[in-house]
């Protein structure tokens, strides 16, 4: 039964009913003929209807009249039936084939390249490295190497441990991985001792070399010695090591900031316009004819909305909106400013308060508590 609806789809299917006396012999007339009927389906006692091929719909009139019933087309499916109703929009089914073309030849394009794991190099610089290397928006990807880029990254950028670039539906993936920056050890020869940075308690100690000149819940200073490289052997005699050691302290820092009492918040006003533009690959297109620099009462958002489906196909074109709005001024206390007057009001309304209680019992006209 698959194959059989897998022929009729392609080569074209028609419905007929079949209505008379003794329909049955319509179908044995047409066995007889050389009439293939399918999925045949009783209606009623002088109903029936089957499916045939296209091809044959027309010859089945010759059967039916013999046996004495009529013929109706109920519906027409496959392929054939498509091709018929497209060639009505010839455009647009050039439009979609063309569309689909340029898709599937894009799709051996780079045209977008997303840069991750990279924290102490910038974006820039690995994109710059790369466009040097050959991978470049409008890079035939096929064409690339991973290796022959990689090993052409690491010798431009030596803090690079590791590259790789994955390429999905246009869009290029590239992973890079860091090397590790080296500690700073001094040499085991260098006589060395270990100081205090900050005023502190010391809370424990593990000393791997050199003497400890504090215990646990000393408190010190900046400068002290806490491990001295200076040790004394069993002769009396000093003899210089570099101290290692590890110690946990308890510290106490003050930081100090200042908050302005007021702060300036942009409000919206009249006069916005959008802009227009078309990015085609590197350069860019305007709808307007004139620009000019905004000033710092102006606010520009600009969005871009590439033609693409991430992960699936991408294509070297993007819309982009920019919007320019003028924003007025207003400055308004801080949350600071405000929890310290509401602070200074309530401490004033308890002053008075006091006030007014420590005073004898006398009429007196009370005068209201100014901040």
């Amino acid at each position: 039964m698959g194959l059989t609806r897998w022929i009729l789809a392609l080569c074209g299917s028609v419905r007929l009913e079949v209505c008379g006396a003794r329909p049955e012999r319509f179908v044995n007339a047409c066995a007889d003929a050389g009439i293939a009927c399918t999925a045949s389906e009783p209606v009623d006692a002088y109903t029936l209807r089957f499916t045939v091929r296209e091809r044959c719909a027309d010859t089945a009139a010759a059967p039916a009249r013999r046996c004495q019933c009529t013929v109706k087309t109920v519906s027409r499916r496959g392929l054939p039936r498509l091709l018929r109703r497209a060639a009505r929009y010839r455009g647009l089914c050039a439009a979609l084939l063309l569309l689909m073309l340029a898709v599937s030849v894009s799709s051996l394009f780079v045209w977008r390249i997303d840069v991750t794991g990279n924290e102490a190099l910038t974006t820039g610089q690995i994109l710059r490295c790369l466009d040097a290397c050959g991978v470049r928006p409008g890079t035939y990807w096929p064409g690339l190497s991973n290796d022959l880029v990689r090993n052409d990254m690491i010798l431009r950028l030596p803090q690079l441990r590791w590259l790789t670039v994955n390429v999905r539906g246009s869009c290029a993936e590239v992973i890079v991985r860091e090397k590790d920056p080296l500690p700073d050890i001094t040499p085991d020869d260098t006589p060395v001792s270990i100081c205090a940075a900050a005023t502190g308690v010391i809370l424990h100690m593990d000393v791997y070399a050199g003497e400890a000149r504090v215990a646990p819940g000393a408190a010190v200073e900046p400068g002290d010695v806490l491990v001295s490289g200076a040790v004394y052997d069993l002769g009396g005699g000093v003899r210089p090591v570099c101290a290692r050691a590890e110690i946990r302290a308890r510290t106490r820092q003050e930081l100090t900031g200042q908050i302005a009492l007021t702060e300036s918040k942009k409000q919206p006003a009249h006069g916005g316009r959008t802009r227009w533009a078309l990015r085609v690959g590197k350069k860019r297109i305007n709808f307007y004819q004139n620009s000019g620099i905004s000033n710092a009462e102006c606010d520009k958002i600009t969005c871009e909305y590439p033609f693409a489906i991430r992960g699936v196909f991408a294509l070297p074109f993007s819309l982009v909106r920019s919007r320019i709005g003028r924003r007025t001024r207003r400055y308004l206390p801080t949350r600071r400013a405000q929890c310290l007057s509401r602070r200074c009001c309530s401490s004033c309304a308890k002053r008075s308060v006091l006030t007014a209680r420590s005073l004898p019992m006398k009429r007196r006209r009370r005068s209201p508590a100014a901040c």
